[in-house]
């Protein structure tokens, strides 16, 4: 499904209970589906690395594993 990337987010924060250093990002997508007048618009979380080369206003793919969770996002 191909989406345009109208955002992105990266930041960490340090885990209460165990005092990790937890890195993450998130991408926002829209995408045309059917049943919907307009886009939909999504967000994805992801590891920063996987959104490394993205950038706001890419045309990009998103991958997704068995539950529907985004694991990878490819450049189109």
């Amino acid at each position: 499904m191909a989406c345009k990337v109208v955002g992105k987010k990266v930041g960490k924060f340090t885990d209460r209970q165990t005092g990790e250093l937890i890195e993450f990002a998130k991408l926002y997508v829209t995408y045309l589906s059917d049943g919907v007048e307009g886009e939909v618009a999504e967000e994805c979380k992801l590891k920063p690395a996987t959104i490394s080369d993205v950038s706001i206003g890419d045309d990009v793919r998103l991958e997704r594993n068995q539950y529907g969770k985004v694991i990878a996002v490819d450049l189109v």
